[in-house]
């Protein structure tokens, strides 16, 4: 168990390095293009164990019908089911970055007020996360509340939504910096 809590506090640290010293930009992809009564809670897109150049990870395959900052962010936060299970369980979320081999934008929204958005998801193909660079959502037993209590899933959902809020404040910072200084 302690391992799993080190492996989370090392992911927290490459996410939270990336979006303050490196600057970039992180973006949040959870929502699955197979939409059904169980849709909402279900993720369909599989992570397969994998070893690239002799570095130990996961295979994406998915696509990820809606995202936060669609070829715009720098990395993306997504969502994956690992094998063996149905259960929340068995989901981890993945820091991939946007130009790596096998990812790509779904088609664009062709919907008047949705086109410039740049939120229309993405497909994932054969694409190699390191062990790393992942983490699982529910690695920890329950000892009291409900499921909804276990950490995982607030820190994916909070790193998503500071990735875009720090990613605002630099480009004001900028913004603000080169008007005085001009």
């Amino acid at each position: 168990r302690r391992g799993r809590k080190i492996a989370k506090v090392a992911i927290a640290r490459k996410i939270l390095t990336r979006l303050g010293t490196d600057g970039r930009w992180i973006a949040n992809f959870a929502s699955e293009s197979v939409k059904s009564s169980a849709a909402n809670i279900s993720i369909s897109t599989a992570a397969v164990p994998a070893v690239r150049d002799g570095v130990t990870g996961w295979s994406l395959s998915g696509v990820k019908s809606f995202g936060c900052a669609t070829g715009v962010a720098d990395d993306y936060l997504v969502t994956a089911k690992f094998p063996g299970g149905e259960t929340a369980d068995h989901l981890g979320v993945f820091l991939v970055d946007r130009r790596a081999p096998g990812v790509s934008e779904r088609q664009r929204w062709d919907a008047i007020g949705m086109r410039a958005t740049a939120t229309h998801g993405i497909v994932l193909d054969d694409v190699f996360v390191a062990e790393s660079y992942t983490y699982s959502l529910l690695d920890h037993p329950l000892r009291r509340g409900a499921a909804h209590y276990r950490l995982g899933l607030f820190a994916m959902t909070a790193a998503g939504h500071a990735g875009f809020a720090l990613g605002v404040a630099l480009v004001s910072f900028m913004v603000f910096f080169t008007l005085h200084e001009g």
